[in-house]
């Protein structure tokens, strides 16, 4: 089952006996503290465990002529999972892309022989493919780790309660919702992927957000929510971390009201929690190892147009 953010909250002030009537700390600003121990442990710890929680694809077409392209905004640290080139006219020729040095970047300019880069390298805030495309139908495959939106109450998302087309039903429209904003689609069930992100209505009326029929994705489902871009109505990491969370936030919650005592309280339940959730989350899958691929066996291999060997 999810966690939403409003039993995140009750979990939070029971906790730390929390009164219900207290002016110290809106709730809001509770969510806000929530965010941060998602940020400083929970997301590190579930990336550390190599399991691949939160990675997501995105294809981004090649541009003719260009060579430098945005990393996805959203990418955790600002790194990728994985870049792959995809050759559309063969949507199974899937092409590893090298990662170069910089510094040898002029040597793999010139382009001898195929209209799609196989090698990159990273420029700032920039992935810079060499050589140059010269095919507009090819794509860039980009793996990267999409962290979890940021926590808000129920009432700030739409549950969804329908699906037509693109016109989707929500149990009630935020006021904070307009064909300007753009909006994230959030799984309803434990995990609470986002299963499509920035998205902009193209209409509102009532409870009923229409939107282009290509960009409502093919899992949506009802009870899923809709939600303004990196926000939450619900928590996106697995249902084990929830009770480290409840804890981890708890304190923070404690030190910022100046409980100092109820803070140290929880040290030994903090440090218990942190142990026995590395133990259940890795590894993900224990009947299966996984099958290591050699990328640079000879037969996935080419010529560079200077005589070295270049990945396919």
């Amino acid at each position: 089952m999810s966690k939403t953010t409003t039993e995140f909250l009750a979990s939070v002030k029971r906790r730390i006996t929390m009164p219900a009537q207290q002016s110290l700390l809106s709730d809001p600003a509770i969510l806000s503290l929530g965010d941060d121990c998602i940020a400083s442990y929970i997301a590190p710890m579930l990336v550390t465990t190599m399991q691949d929680y939160f990675v997501y694809v995105v294809d981004v077409p090649l541009v003719s002529g260009q060579s430098s392209y945005d990393i996805p905004y959203r990418a955790m640290g600002r790194t990728l999972r994985d870049l792959k080139a995809i050759i559309t006219s063969n949507p199974d020729n899937v092409r590893n892309m090298v990662k170069i040095s910089l510094e040898d970047a002029h040597l793999f300019r010139t382009n001898t022989g195929t209209s799609s880069p196989y090698g990159f390298h990273f420029q700032g805030d920039k992935i810079v493919v060499v050589p140059e495309p010269t095919d507009a139908t090819n794509s860039l495959r980009i793996f990267f780790e999409l962290p979890p939106n940021k926590m808000v109450e129920l009432g700030d998302a739409g549950l969804i309660t329908g699906i037509s087309g693109g016109d989707i039903t929500v149990s009630s429209t935020p006021t904070s919702f307009s064909t300007s904003s753009l909006t994230d689609f959030i799984a309803g069930r434990q995990g609470n992927a986002t299963r499509s992100f920035d998205i902009a209505p193209t209409n509102i009326a009532g409870n009923i957000i229409t939107y282009a029929i290509a960009d409502v994705p093919s899992t949506l489902v009802v009870g899923d929510y809709i939600a303004l871009a990196e926000q939450t109505p619900v928590l996106q990491i697995p249902d084990s971390c929830f009770p480290w969370l409840v804890t981890k936030t708890g304190r923070r919650v404690l030190n910022a009201i100046g409980d100092f005592e109820g803070y140290r309280a929880l040290d030994d339940d903090d440090k218990d929690e942190e142990l026995r959730l590395s133990k259940i989350l890795q590894p993900r899958i224990t009947g299966e190892q996984t099958k290591i691929v050699n990328r640079y066996r000879l037969a996935r291999q080419g010529r560079s147009i200077y005589g070295r060997r270049i990945l396919f």
